[in-house]
């Protein structure tokens, strides 16, 4: 913890202390400053939030991300909150930079009161998030410019501030990084490209990066070095529509995961930003190799001919959600990956407009989907009539996965908007959320609100909106509080997309006790998949959506772990053990025929000596292997 502390004091001695001050909380309620709205402060409160708060700083900007927020907070081991924003220090947005503060449990303040530590030395700087470096060290990933007029990816570790290397070409600037760290302490990046021509609507690439840090003997960070690849520091990985990738790595394994929305539109002939679903790459060993992408969504499209032929709407629609632009990715205690993720309703063939597509405007689903269970499971239900919430949001939005290591129950964060109260623009407000899941998604509960805000009037006066916006919560429980951050918009919309007006905005930190989040009553549930050929629900039978052998669990162990595999249909199987030379150990199945389903297998390598062993499922048209550590 001091080597952490005297890292962000490194920080903190460039530019923190010649910044405003910003008005500080003074009572149980969290108030909230806006100074555009009068000559003198005025101050609001969150009316019933669960917890405590306390305020990290402060911001012009309403929004922080476009898309998915990745992980704007975290806690390292020793229970120090790690909070992170993007800054805009006047009216005009055009001083905006990265800043972070940091929350200490024994005095339980923020160490640089709230004002917070300037991230970036750059001109202009945005879109941060953040991972922890071994539970303890942050770093933190942005876009900044430092020459010129062009936006370049960056991560911030301590006082070293590293810009991977990019290709340039007259369409390219690769920014909006995500940024997560492996057990080993190599980062991994992946990054949204930019269109140069301006087009908001213009296809974009996404790109990963592997960074390995040097630390001194201290352990101070000396630099970050970055994998070479054609495109400079950067891989080309798919060509999208919407800024949504996320990158999640184990605590317990090399496993690192990344997903993104994928467009299941021809890119060359009039794409959409609405039609889309879940990619995902899975590494086994710190991002040297990546699987091929698993389409974790595998939406129906729609069908034509069914159509034009006097087919059922129905039925020629295939489904009729699509995956929209945020998304987060987490690996729990098992190496299990979960995603949660936003939908819309999506139909392309109406029985009115038979040769015109419809996008919903406002409703929406958040869903949850896990590796261990393959289950499509509803998170948080958005399907109802409300205001425009305006430019890239929906009724429900920005899902935040976190896992508590000692219950490993699964908890998911996410803004949901009001039906009833709206600004004198028009624009509704949204309340933080939280949701648990006690069976690892399996069945999840009604969300609770913990921010509860209400206005006073409606419509609400500028300035008086209170509207709590792109929250995001720390991936891990500690000390038995879930750890949350967010912004309180003074007025709702997103003014830089010419909505509402300029206000000061406050951000919150907001500690909540994990016992205060309600595990009943339970969220009935909505098939994911609407309809099939058949119109028929593709999910509600259990059996697993994918093929798949799981990492094992425990890992390392010893001397006994277990083996898990998912088979979509009978099949013969079988599952042998190697040794890191090639040799086999033992045969655990011998082409077994099995049910579909889940299957586990208990190995007991008590005979064995350490060292890494091979598991090896075969399937007739699949094979796949894992790596076990085996420590005595």
């Amino acid at each position: 913890m001091l080597r952490r502390l005297c890292i962000l004091l490194l920080t903190a001695c460039i530019g923190a202390s010649s910044l405003p001050a910003a008005p500080r909380q003074t009572s149980s309620k969290a108030e909230i400053n806006s100074p555009s709205t009068s000559s003198q402060p005025t101050f609001h409160t969150l009316d019933d939030y669960v917890g405590t708060t306390d305020t990290a700083g402060t911001t012009w900007y309403d929004y922080q991300h476009s898309g998915s927020c990745g992980k704007m907070i975290d806690v390292d081991a020793a229970g120090m909150v790690s909070v992170a924003w993007m800054n805009a220090l006047d009216e005009a947005l055009v001083n905006r930079y990265v800043y972070a503060n940091s929350w200490d449990p024994t005095t339980e303040d923020f160490m640089f009161d709230t004002i917070g530590v300037w991230i970036d030395h750059s001109q202009r700087a945005g879109y941060i998030c953040q991972t922890l470096i071994r539970d303890a060290l942050p770093a933190f990933a942005f876009h900044q410019i430092t020459t010129g007029s062009d936006s370049r990816a960056a991560v911030a570790l301590g006082d070293v501030i590293s810009e991977p290397e990019q290709c340039y070409g007259p369409y390219l600037e690769i920014i909006w990084p995500k940024i997560g760290a492996d057990i080993n302490a190599n980062l991994h990046l992946i990054s949204t490209e930019n269109p140069r021509d301006a087009n908001p609507d213009a296809p974009r690439r996404i790109y990963y990066s592997r960074g390995v840090p040097e630390f001194d003997p201290e352990g101070f960070p000396l630099d970050i070095v970055w994998d070479e690849f054609v495109c400079g520091n950067f891989e080309l990985w798919d060509t999208v529509m919407v800024i949504s990738a996320d990158v999640a790595c184990s605590r317990h394994s090399e496993r690192c995961a990344i997903a993104w929305c994928h467009s299941m539109d021809d890119l060359s002939d009039n794409p959409s930003l609405y039609n889309n679903e879940i990619y995902m790459r899975i590494s086994e060993d710190g991002g040297l190799n990546w699987d091929e992408p698993i389409n974790v969504t595998q939406w129906t499209p729609w069908d034509p001919d069914c159509y034009h032929s006097g087919g059922d709407p129905l039925v020629c629609d295939r489904d009729t959600f699509r995956c929209y632009t945020d998304l987060s990715i987490l690996l729990d205690e098992n190496d299990y990956i979960h995603l949660a993720f936003t939908t819309i309703g999506f139909w392309w063939y109406l029985p009115d407009q038979s040769d015109s597509g419809f996008v919903d405007p406002t409703r929406s689903m958040i869903y949850h989907w896990c590796e261990g269970t393959g289950y499509y499971r509803l998170v948080a239900n958005g399907w109802f009539d409300g205001y425009q919430p305006g430019a890239w949001q929906r009724n429900v939005q920005r899902p935040s996965l976190a896992v508590d290591p000692q219950t490993e129950y699964v908890y998911c964060s996410y803004m949901q908007y009001d039906t009833t109260t709206y600004n004198w623009a028009g624009f509704p407000m949204a309340d933080a959320f939280v949701t648990v899941s006690t069976n690892g998604g399996i069945h999840w509960a009604v969300g609770t609100n913990v921010t509860n805000t209400t206005p006073d009037v409606t419509p609400v006066p500028a300035g008086q909106s209170m509207h709590e916006r792109d929250v995001t919560v720390a991936p891990l429980v500690s000390g038995g509080f879930l750890h949350m951050e967010y912004v309180v918009d003074n007025d709702a919309g997103s003014v830089e997309h010419g909505e509402g007006t300029w206000s000061l905005n406050r951000v919150i930190y907001q500690q909540i006790p994990v016992d205060q989040i309600a595990v009943l009553p339970l969220l009935e549930d909505y098939p994911m998949h609407c309809r099939d050929s058949l119109g028929t629900s593709r999910t509600s039978s259990g059996v697993p959506a994918h093929l798949l052998l799981h990492q094992n669990y425990p890992n390392p162990f010893n001397p006994a772990t277990m083996i898990q595999f998912d088979l979509t249909q009978r099949a013969t199987v079988t599952l042998r053990i190697y040794n890191i030379l090639g040799q086999q150990v033992t045969t655990l199945l011998d082409h077994i025929p099995l049910a579909p389903g889940a299957h586990k297998l208990a190995f007991d390598a008590s005979s064995y000596p350490s060292g890494v062993y091979i598991c090896q499922l075969t399937a007739p048209g699949f094979s796949a292997a894992r790596k076990m550590l085996l420590l005595k």
